[in-house]
């Protein structure tokens, strides 16, 4: 799914959308950089591989 920019910027559920890919984006880009693998990064932190793959793609379960 691509992500088009929200209609009403200043919905703040849009701008939460917006900022937890691009976190993602962001800690996918750092990690590639260092050659971690998700399962690496997610041993380090003792968390999930999947919660790693979540962040990345900007997915939250709350």
């Amino acid at each position: 799914m691509l992500f088009s920019k929200s209609k009403n910027e200043s919905d703040p559920e849009d701008r939460t959308l917006f900022d937890m890919r691009k976190i993602g984006k962001r800690i996918s880009e750092l990690r590639r950089s260092k050659d971690i693998t998700q399962t690496a990064l997610a041993d380090m932190m003792g968390i999930s591989f999947q919660a790693v793959s979540n962040w990345e793609r900007g997915v939250s379960h709350s």
